[in-house]
């Protein structure tokens, strides 16, 4: 931008992005411990239109049970996959695509690795 600069540093794969304190405690409600946020991108179409495919979510990972309503980082047995966790007296597991079918009681023995709190989406212009 500018007058035109040409960088001479090679772009990098974006390992971590770093976030004010006040910011992450105005999302999650306070500050974790260092390794607790993980950044995780998304694949596939499950949870379209909230998450697209690429994006890049930050996952509380020191949740490990319910927490009310939201979206997970789960394992219902078959790899890591994002879905929402709905409450209906009984956990409900759901995709926000609803060509994946209607929410269904989560499965025995899935484990939560954490919860969802925000979405980064870096979108190409052209």
């Amino acid at each position: 931008m500018g007058e035109g600069v040409e960088n001479p540093d090679f772009p990098e794969v974006i390992r971590a992005i770093d976030f004010e304190p006040g910011y992450i405690r105005s999302i999650v409600g306070f500050v974790p411990v260092p390794g607790r946020l993980r950044l995780i991108s998304g694949s596939g179409d499950s949870m379209l239109p909230i998450i697209q495919p690429g994006d890049a979510v930050v996952v509380d990972t020191g949740i490990t049970s319910f927490d009310g309503d939201g979206i997970y980082l789960i394992n219902m047995g078959n790899g890591q996959q994002i879905k929402r966790l709905i409450d209906r007296g009984i956990i409900h597991v759901a995709s926000e695509n609803k060509s994946y079918g209607d929410p269904f009681p989560i499965p025995e023995g899935t484990v939560i690795g954490g919860k969802v709190y925000l979405r980064n989406r870096i979108e190409r212009f052209n």
